[in-house]
Order: structure tokens, then sequence, then C-alpha cells
């Protein structure tokens, strides 16, 4: 029984892991079709697209999916079917709720947003489309973590985004050899994908969970509208201002810049992202490994699987540094097609400081799972601030130039003031060590925690 449950946790995590890697390789092969058959104008509005989509799935979440996983994941452990199907409609309706004030408040504000930073290209049906595919995109992310709560990795993983992706690269290839590609169809097929995945996996926990087991109207006070709003709100704010920290450039060269700006500066920003590709799978691994060394006080433990992990992932990341070095030009010609290579300047500048995100290894991870959550949303609210302000001011004396080493640069120092203050709360460090036999016994921890 034992040998069997391990294996599914194995086959969960490295689905997971090639899930992640599988959706940002498709995602950039995606983008590299579509720039060879969009103008420089649509190509700029579906890469803000993209930003927009990611920022409501976000945003609208609300920090309801850590909530899911931390209350259901307790309760389907004590086997309280009531408990989480209160909990599971208390959020759809909180969800419902904030998403119809949303909407009200997007669509008032949609005739500006849409001259300002869509050239006016959409309608109102496309603007109801885009808060659509953000709210599918939230239902997402919070069905992902129900399943995973459950202990549904495989269902879990998938609702990361790989079946979507991989329809739409698979969509973009036929569309674009047999007829003409436009982008309010790509939009509309996006919109289609979403919505059958998500009612796909709707029903099923509907059919499979939903009804099972006795209902009753009682619920203590602690899964109450209030109390599932204020434990959702701190994480809120961190997510709300880590997008903003992550994605406010691009908007902000939109609002004082070209099209082609646009464009040129997200296919740096889409490539380099892949720097930290195996940061973002090494930490779908190791926070259940680092609360669990803390909460037995075992910090040597705790140092070498942070201190390893970066280890790994700055030796990967210096890989893909020192080919982006080299290779810049070419890499983006051919990904992205003729003219993409004159985004080799904003791709070496913002090179340095993913690599430094990198090298850092998790400090954040470290900060959630050892109770110094709210610190880290505190510097990470403060960071972002900073950073929109200077990207402003440096937009418009240094151009798209700028805003490229405000965001390297604070990227750089948002890292490492969150690894210092690690150090000064629990006395480790998470940068990564040398040491051949430590690196081994690394893996050994590794293993035997999954």
């Amino acid at each position: 029984m034992i040998n069997l449950i391990k294996k599914r946790i194995d086959f969960a995590i490295s689905f997971g892991l090639v899930s992640k890697v599988g959706i940002a390789i498709i995602g950039i092969l995606t983008l590299g079709l579509l720039t060879r058959f969009l103008s420089i104008k649509e190509a700029a509005i579906f890469f803000l697209f993209l930003q927009a989509i990611k920022f409501f799935g976000v945003f609208l979440t609300f920090g309801y999916k850590n909530v899911i996983q931390k209350k259901i994941g307790i309760l389907y452990k004590d086997q309280k079917n009531n408990l989480i199907r209160n909990v599971i409609k208390k959020v759809n309706i909180l969800l419902l709720i904030k998403s119809l004030i949303i909407f009200v408040l997007f669509i008032f504000f949609w005739p500006k947003l849409n001259t300002t930073f869509f050239n006016g290209y959409f309608s109102y049906f496309n603007a109801t489309l885009i808060f659509c595919i953000g709210l599918l995109r939230s239902i997402e992310l919070l069905l992902s973590a129900y399943f995973r709560s459950k202990r549904d990795y495989l269902s879990g993983t998938i609702l990361l985004g790989l079946p979507r992706d991989l329809l739409i690269l698979v969509y973009v290839f036929i569309s674009s050899t047999f007829y003409e590609l436009t982008l309010h169809k790509i939009i509309n097929f996006y919109f289609f994908v979403s919505l059958i995945i998500v009612s796909y996996f709707i029903l099923q926990i509907y059919s499979k969970d939903f009804f099972e087991g006795k209902k009753t109207k009682l619920c203590s006070e602690e899964e109450s509208y209030s109390a599932l709003f204020f434990l959702a709100l701190p994480m809120n704010i961190y997510l709300l201002s880590n997008i903003v920290y992550t994605t406010s450039d691009l908007w902000i060269i939109r609002y004082f810049l070209l099209d082609i700006d646009v464009a040129l500066y997200a296919a740096a920003t889409k490539l380099v992202a892949l720097l930290i590709l195996p940061l973002t799978i090494i930490n779908y691994v190791i926070p259940s490994v680092i609360a669990s060394s803390f909460k037995r006080g075992d910090l040597e433990i705790l140092e070498l699987v942070s201190r390893g992990s970066a280890f790994i992932v700055s030796l990967a990341a210096a890989s893909i540094f020192i080919f982006f070095t080299f290779f810049d030009e070419k890499i983006l010609e051919i990904i992205f097609g003729d003219g993409y290579q004159n985004a080799s300047i904003y791709l070496n500048i913002l090179v340095f400081g993913y690599f430094m995100s990198a090298f850092c290894g998790s400090p954040g991870v470290v900060l959630q799972m050892t109770g110094s959550h709210k610190i880290l949303t505190f510097i990470t609210l403060i960071i972002a601030i900073i950073n929109v302000c200077l990207n402003i001011i440096f937009v418009q004396k240094f151009g798209a130039m700028g805003v490229a080493i405000v965001t390297s640069l604070s990227l750089f120092i948002n890292n490492l003031i969150i690894t210092i203050l690690v150090y000064r709360r629990i006395q480790i460090l998470t940068i990564p060590f040398v040491s051949i036999s430590k690196i081994r016994e690394f893996f050994k921890i590794i293993r035997a925690e999954i």
C-alpha cells in the first residue's frame, strides 16, 4: 500500500513538472507562430491580452486558492465532506460577488482602457469575452487547488493549463496553414477551449464529490463568509502585489511607447522566463519539505534543501544564461521571426535580474512555509510600488531599455532583501553551495520526502 501511494505521488510530481515545462515551451512556440502571421500591432495586442488574462486569473481568485488548499486539505483528511461542501459553496458565492463587481467596473472603464492599451481594437463584446476568459482562468486555479487538496494530483496538474495551450498551438498551426488567421478567431477559440475544460472538471466534482454523504445546514464560525474572506485577504494582497510587480512593465511600455516596443519587449520577457523555469519546477516540490523540516525544528535539513535546490536551479539557469548571451539575436529570429532580433538588448538586460532570482533560490517560499508570509507580503508590496514608479520615470527618459533596467534591478534587490531576511529570522542561507557531498545528501532527502 505504501509503495502504491509513493508511486502515485512520484507520478503526480513528475506529471506536474512535465506540465510546467510543457506549458512554457508550448506557450513560446504558439507565440512564435503567431508573430509570423500577425502584424506588429496585433502581436502587441495579443501579448497584452495574455497579460490581462494572467491578471484577472490571479485577481479574481482573491487568495481563495490557498484557502481551498489549506481548509479542504485538512477537512478531506478528516473526512468531513459536509464542511467541504460549505467551504466550496461559500468560496463560489464570494467569487461570484467579486466577479460581478469587477465586471461592472471593467465595462464602465472599458472605452478608456480600450483606447489607451488596445488601440481601440476590441468591442464591448470582446471586452466581455476577455473578462470571461480571465474568470475561467481563475476558476481553473481554484479547481486545481481543490483537486490537489484532495490528493488528486493528476487532475490538479492538468488544470495548470497544458491541454488548453496544446490545443491552441494545434489550432494556430492548422489555421495558419489552411485559412486566414485573425486575432479575434484566436481569442474566440481560447474562450471555448477554456470553457470546455472548466465545465468538464466542474461536472466531475458535482457528479463524484459534491453529492456524496449527508448534507448539513450547520457550519462552524471558522467556515463563515467573513472567516474565509479574511483568511484569503493577506494572500490576495501578496498575489496582487506580485502580479503588479511582474506585469506592470509591459503595460507601462504600452502607455508611453509604440506597438513595436511592446512586441519586442514582450518577446524578450517570454523568452527570458525560461531562465527561472528550473526555479518554478523546484518550487513545485520543496514547499512541503521545507514546512515539515521547520515544524520538526530541523533547520539543518531546511538549509540543505534550500541551498541544494538553489544549486540545481543556478546550474540550469547559468546554462540558459550563457546560451542567451551568445545566441540572443539568432534565438529571437528563429522563434519569433524576422525583426524580433532587435529585442536582444532587452533580453540581455533582463537576463541579469532573472539569473539573480535563480541564484538566490527560494527565499520567498521559505518565508511562506515558516510563518513569515505577512512580512513577505509587505516587502513585495513596497517593491511593487517602487518598481512601478521608477518604470514610469525611466520609460520617459530611456524608453523600453529603461524599463528593462529597472525591472532587472528590482528583481535582484527584491530577492537579495528576502534572502537576507530569511537569514536574519531563521539563520539559514538559500544561495547555492558547491559541496558534492551536500548535493548528494540533498537528493537523498528529496527522494525520501516525496
